[in-house]
């Protein structure tokens, strides 16, 4: 079985998981976002990219709303067709609406954050149906994180909820890892190959 055909089946045992736990995604979030909260680094970023949940994902409003609240450049992606991602400055969840896939997302007319504004203290987001100790993560299968975190140049950290970390996950060349795993009971850097 190929890695891609591992994946699929994969991806559906984790949705089914990752839904199973909806009755508590709210508390479960929460505490996800006092973990992120608690990143000693999390002071030194100057931007911060998160994610919009769709479905059963863990949702990062609370941590949206505390990193407003200390100061920081906060960015949504906002998805392409031709599977780039590109991130924008939003200041408010109104600057949110439903886009491609029907994912909350920044429109064009707000501050594109380009590369020339992030740095290594930067932090990105990063959703995930599953990550394994490595930072290996289990994602949709459209490759935009994966595109995107080539040439990020700060600090990544997969959220995941504990019952969907993985032991080993199969990867493509094109995976990139992440640096930190955060769940609702941990916060960890993942482990050197």
């Amino acid at each position: 079985m190929t890695a891609s055909e591992e994946k699929r089946l994969l991806r559906t045992f984790f949705k089914e998981r990752r839904a199973s736990l909806a009755p508590l995604k709210s508390i479960l979030s929460e505490k996800i976002c006092k973990n992120a909260l608690s990143l000693p680094f999390l002071h030194k970023a100057k931007t911060v990219l998160l994610y919009s949940a769709v479905g059963s994902e863990a949702d990062l409003s609370l941590l949206f709303d505390s990193l407003l609240k200390m100061g920081k450049r906060v960015a949504f992606p906002k998805c392409k067709k031709n599977g780039i991602m590109d991130f924008y400055t939003v200041t408010s969840a109104h600057d949110l609406s439903r886009g491609m896939m029907g994912i909350l997302e920044p429109s064009q007319d707000l501050s594109p954050v380009t590369p020339a504004l992030l740095g290594e203290n930067d932090i990105c987001f990063v959703p995930a149906l599953s990550v394994d100790p490595h930072g290996f993560r289990l994602g949709y299968g459209g490759g935009y994180y994966d595109r995107y975190l080539s040439s990020f140049p700060g600090i990544t950290a997969t959220v995941c909820f504990e019952e969907c970390v993985s032991k080993s996950l199969p990867k493509d060349k094109t995976d990139i890892k992440t640096n930190y795993i955060i769940t609702e009971s941990r916060v960890e850097k993942t482990v050197e190959n």
